[in-house]
């Protein structure tokens, strides 16, 4: 998860791909001066010029700074995730008994703790926010060995102390579950529509390490039939729009294609949802192979941007060429793909232009792509939201080794489909 700092942007976690969650403010913009500043921003981090926010405050846990079948739909706990613009998509969660919140979070497959504000915090990101009054609970325990979190995100860190109590989420309650009370929050968490963060990646990176995330939780007391988690997200970036999901426990193919078969590709190492990339297209031309048996690219549904390193997508990003900020030129630029498992995953221009519409009705659009410097996050690709919503995508840690699988979506953006035509059908 990495993200953007400005008027409009908000930087939701340690920067990858210059900003981790990059989200529209509740401070919209609608004159020329706020416009500009945006496109610039964008600008400058594909560009080089802007100094990125400590990449290996999230990524370099890596090491790498210098260097189809599935289980079966049916019914199993789903919770609607609302859609801001296309750029970061936001589940509730309840804590407590009697119950406290809604809790508005990102549930960011990029990290792995579960954090929400303290009713203790009063200033900074924590105003405005839905806090946790522990004392109000009847279920709260102190952490046995009392301990703190703290997590750095570039512009500012969020901080506090473990508690356990009940969680609950898409209809299920994880009893007795170890989360952060949040004492200090950045303060650019004061205008965006988040009161916390959902990680849903691997323990190892958990803070302090270790610690189980909620996925875990929901498997361990066998609230889902399966450690795994599907992702649909719709392009709809109606304001509110709740058509995206987060379906735990099982899979449903109605979020894939008719006939679309899952392509798994294995988790390399299990800390983020890791997998092997080997090459990228644009145009159907190939335009960057990976120089060893792949690249390392973390599938995070909490970047609004496609990442890579300067050096690797820089030619993508030339060749790609001018988006023209009025949007008037998406149709003419080219559909771009990368290679996982021997296939070719197309995006097409619709889905990696972020197109912003502001409140005095203009729409401005710009490229969904960052680069990365080596000497941030090692030779790292972050496939984020731009990517992931042209496809379902399954986080499975039920398999041995865990994998992620895709499966076209069945309303990608702009309603493209005939770019899938080469895509592997199910079996007969």
């Amino acid at each position: 998860m990495t993200w953007r700092l400005t008027v409009a942007f908000v930087v939701l976690a340690v920067a990858v791909c210059s900003a981790h969650v990059a989200v529209s403010m509740g401070k919209t913009k609608n004159n020329d001066q706020e416009i500009e500043a945006w496109l610039r921003l964008g600008a400058a981090r594909r560009s080089g010029e802007l100094p990125l926010r400590d990449v290996s405050s999230k990524y370099g846990r890596l090491g790498l700074n210098g260097v189809a079948a599935g289980v079966a739909g049916g019914s199993a706990p789903l919770e609607p995730t609302t859609n801001y613009y296309e750029e970061i998509w936001v589940g509730n969660v309840t804590i407590g008994e009697p119950a406290q919140g809604p809790f508005a979070v990102v549930l960011d497959s990029g990290s792995s703790n579960l954090w929400v504000p303290s009713v203790l915090c009063k200033t900074g990101g924590c105003v405005g926010k839905t806090t946790y009054n522990e004392a109000a609970s009847q279920t709260a325990n102190n952490d046995p060995d009392a301990r703190v979190f703290a997590i750095p995100y570039g512009t500012g860190f969020t901080a506090g102390t473990l508690l356990n109590d009940n969680v609950g989420i898409a209809g299920v309650v994880v009893t007795n579950f170890t989360f952060g009370m949040a004492d200090v929050m950045a303060s650019f968490f004061e205008d965006t529509p988040l009161d916390g963060i959902a990680g849903l990646a691997f323990k190892d990176i958990s803070e302090p390490s270790g610690l189980p995330t909620l996925l875990d939780g929901m498997s361990a007391q066998k609230l889902i039939p399966a450690a795994l988690f599907q992702v649909f997200l719709n392009p709809d970036d109606e304001p509110g729009n709740t058509a995206s999901v987060m379906l735990f426990g099982s899979i449903n193919p109605a979020y894939a294609l008719p006939n679309a078969a899952f392509v798994y590709a294995d988790v390399l190492l299990p800390s983020y949802w890791l997998i092997g990339m080997s090459a990228t297209f644009v145009a159907g031309e190939l335009n960057y192979a990976c120089k060893l048996s792949h690249c390392w690219a973390v599938v995070d549904t909490g970047t609004s941007a496609i990442c890579g390193p300067a050096p690797d997508l820089n030619p993508m990003i030339e060749k790609i060429g001018t988006v023209a900020s009025d949007c008037s030129n998406i149709d003419a630029l080219p559909t771009i793909a990368f290679e996982i498992h021997g296939i070719q995953f197309p995006v097409t221009p619709y889905a990696y232009v972020i197109k912003q519409t502001f409140s005095n009705g203009t729409s401005v659009c710009q490229l969904g792509m960052e680069t990365i410097p080596e000497i941030e996050a090692g030779p790292l690709w972050i496939l984020g939201t731009p990517f992931l919503l042209s496809y379902t995508t399954v986080f499975d840690k039920q398999s041995i080794p865990p994998r992620v699988g895709f499966a076209p979506s069945v309303s990608p953006p702009n309603g493209n489909t005939e770019v899938f035509s080469h895509w592997p059908k199910v079996a007969e």
